[in-house]
């Protein structure tokens, strides 16, 4: 036998550690996958016996990449079983020196730099989706904002934050090279809504940073 297998959500040695599917899309990374190893002494370092990639979406967040590596583990699992039985299986120790490692994501992390650039702020956002939620302030108030959408990513702005609504009511904020939609928001205490509902009881002030 194998002693005792464990199954990871990367493609190991990329992203070992607590929190490699949040990581894989802060970072913007095309792929990602599930990695089938051999225990072994050191974080998520044994023996690689099987992998299998997977893409990621283009707007893709945690949660949902969260739930398609889920279902592809249970089909790794299944081929690897099937794979094993019987037969001794090649194993690929991992190159150590290409090994990266992904902390934990905390609350503090979840803050928007509107200062970055528009795919860095979407990905941020997409990351901490549903958990703990991307935060920034809306006057003293701190909110969640989801669902991010890059509607262009040309000019720089002077003023990273600045929230303005266009005429079709779509919450449209600068970042600092390009405009981000926002889809979705959550209040201190509510559940999360959709921006048109938000809009229709709350009016944000013109220069609103």
């Amino acid at each position: 036998g194998y002693g005792a297998v464990n199954i990871h959500a990367s493609l190991l040695p990329k992203y070992r550690g607590a929190a490699p599917i949040q990581w894989a899309i802060l970072n913007n990374d095309p792929v990602t996958g599930i990695t089938i190893m051999k225990m072994a002494r050191g974080l998520d370092a044994g023996p690689i016996l099987m992998k299998e990639e997977i893409t990621i979406g283009e707007n893709e967040t945690s949660g949902r990449l969260f739930e398609r590596l889920s279902d592809l583990s249970g089909d790794v699992i299944v081929k690897f079983l099937k794979n094993s039985a019987g037969k001794i299986l090649k194993e690929e120790p991992q190159e150590d020196g290409k090994a990266s490692y992904t902390p934990k994501i905390t609350k503090e992390m979840a803050v928007i730099s509107w200062e970055a650039e528009a795919l860095k702020v979407s990905s941020h956002i997409r990351a901490m989706d549903p958990v703990p939620g991307a935060s920034t302030l809306l006057g003293d108030k701190k909110i969640k904002l989801f669902l991010p959408n890059i509607r262009d990513n040309l000019p720089s702005s002077d003023t990273p934050g600045k929230v303005s609504i266009d005429e079709e009511r779509h919450f449209l904020v600068e970042t600092g090279k390009g405009k981000i939609e926002i889809g979705e928001i959550q209040l201190p205490g509510k559940k999360r809504m959709a921006i048109k509902d938000y809009l229709r009881g709350n009016e944000i002030k013109p220069d609103t940073v």
